[in-house]
């Protein structure tokens, strides 16, 4: 028998080793009712949600947790400039300043091939290590600790003048 979708407008889960497995989908609006909801593949949802808690990951402490992630995809024009692609920044703009929040987490997925992508320490080529992970040459995770400095750099390790500020603001 061929699967089948299914309408509900509401689905209660009775007991803790229920499953259930399909497509679920609803016109109007519809109430899952549960201690906890695991989704184990893609889901798709269009229109509003509503959630009472939302709980991603575990917190380790260490520094490397992970919230939301904003993402920047980065090119290069030419040997001279990066640019960035994401929140708040113009794809055209060479070397922009960016604007990035403490406690938030950043991935730079540098796709510019050959221009390895560092962020360092204003002034200095010393990277900054504690709170980065990832390829200078891939993607970049970059978690901005509460007591950070009020600005950062980022730089071609390759280009010395494909470089730019990175302002923590207060």
């Amino acid at each position: 028998m061929a699967d089948k979708s299914f309408g509900v407008n509401e689905l209660n889960v009775i007991s803790n080793s229920a499953s259930a497995a399909g497509i679920v989908s609803c016109t109007n609006s519809m109430t899952v009712n549960a201690a906890q909801v695991g989704v184990t593949t893609n889901v798709s949802v269009t229109g509003v949600t509503t959630s009472g808690s939302f709980h991603s990951n575990d917190t380790t402490g260490d520094g490397t947790d992970v919230g939301f992630a904003i993402k920047y995809n980065i090119t290069a024009d030419g040997s001279s400039n990066y640019r960035f692609a994401g929140p708040g920044v113009l794809n055209t703009t060479n070397d922009p300043t960016l604007y990035l929040q403490r406690g938030f987490t950043y991935i730079f997925n540098n796709t510019s091939g050959g221009h390895p992508f560092r962020i360092q320490f204003q002034g200095t080529s010393i990277g900054v290590g504690t709170y980065v992970s990832g390829s200078q040459t891939g993607e970049q995770v970059f978690t901005i600790p509460h007591d950070a400095p009020g600005t950062y750099e980022y730089q071609c390790t390759s280009h010395a003048s494909m470089k730019g500020d990175i302002i923590i603001p207060s």
